[in-house]
This record gives C-alpha cells, sequence and structure tokens, in this order.
C-alpha cells in the first residue's frame, strides 16, 4: 500500500504504519472448481466453497467472483431461483454472501457468465457458530437441479480475524 496525497513526501513514520497494518490485513483467495455431479447435488450434499479454519479464527468474507463454463448442456433448475454461500448447518438462512440468481447456468446469457457477489449485511450468531463450519453452496429449490454438464468456479475473497 502506498500512501499518496501532500503528506506522502514529508512523512515516513505514516507510511510505515500503512505498511504494517497492509501485512497485517492480508486479502485471500479461495477457489474452488464445483463440478457437474456436485452441481446436480447441491441441494442434498451442498459442495464446499472453503474450508473452516481454526477455533481462534473466523475467516470475514468480502465478496466472490462466480463464473459458469457450460460444456455441452445447460442446467434445469426447476424451481430453483437463488445460490446461496453460507455455513453448512445452515447455509440458505445464515449466508454470508448474497443470493445469486440460479439463472447463471441455465443457458439465459451468453457465455462466459458470471456472478460478482458481494457480502450480506451483518449477520448475528454465537461465536463459536462462525470459525467451525465449511462455506458451502446450495440452491433454494425443492429438488436437485437436473441435466447439465457444466462447471462453476468459486473465487472467494476474505480476510482472517482473530476471535479473543
Amino acid at each position: 500500500m502506498t500512501l499518496v496525497g501532500p503528506w506522502s513526501s514529508n512523512d515516513s513514520d505514516l507510511q510505515d504504519a500503512l505498511d504494517s497494518i497492509a501485512a497485517l490485513i492480508q486479502v485471500r483467495q479461495s477457489v474452488m472448481v464445483i463440478t457437474a455431479d456436485q452441481l446436480l447435488n447441491a441441494k442434498a450434499s451442498p459442495p464446499m466453497v472453503l474450508a473452516s479454519v481454526d477455533d481462534d479464527v473466523m475467516a470475514q468474507e468480502i465478496f466472490a467472483v462466480v463464473s459458469y463454463q457450460s460444456l455441452t448442456t445447460d442446467y434445469t433448475l426447476g424451481d430453483a431461483t437463488q445460490f446461496y454461500i453460507g455455513p453448512r448447518s445452515s447455509p440458505t438462512s445464515n449466508y454470508c454472501l448474497q443470493p445469486f440468481g440460479t439463472n447463471l447456468i441455465d443457458g439465459t446469457f451468453t457465455p462466459p457468465v458470471i456472478a460478482k457477489v458481494p457480502a450480506v449485511n451483518p449477520l448475528v450468531n454465537s461465536q463459536a457458530f462462525f470459525p467451525s463450519q465449511d462455506l458451502v453452496l446450495t440452491h433454494n429449490g425443492s429438488a436437485e437441479l437436473s441435466g447439465g454438464d457444466g462447471i462453476l468456479t468459486v473465487r472467494l475473497y476474505y480476510i482472517l480475524v482473530e476471535l479473543g
């Protein structure tokens, strides 16, 4: 991080402080490829997007970019309208990123197709709830998706926060 402004040429202490903060707060990236088999079973067995972290640390999600690569056949959605990324125990009610449209994978858009997914509003729960669960991807349909063979790539950006 570089300090820019009228003070940038004469305040090395401030620059040093900013450099220290940048070293402590590192934005991390997790890339998970979700296969067709995983998407076709995402209701019963949601695929992992980010593994759980240590008990003393939690991930603070910033945003995700989800891309869809159609192979030969797009998916049939049934009544599924939204994808959710959230903790394994309750991804559709305690989701940590905004829900995004399942039309990402049904052929609605000309490939390549991406979803820019920002973080959600505050999520309140017991401290023990946050570090101990994988983040997974699921949808709100009453049944599994069907018929497709494309893949999703989820790029999740986050920082780690120490719990104390």
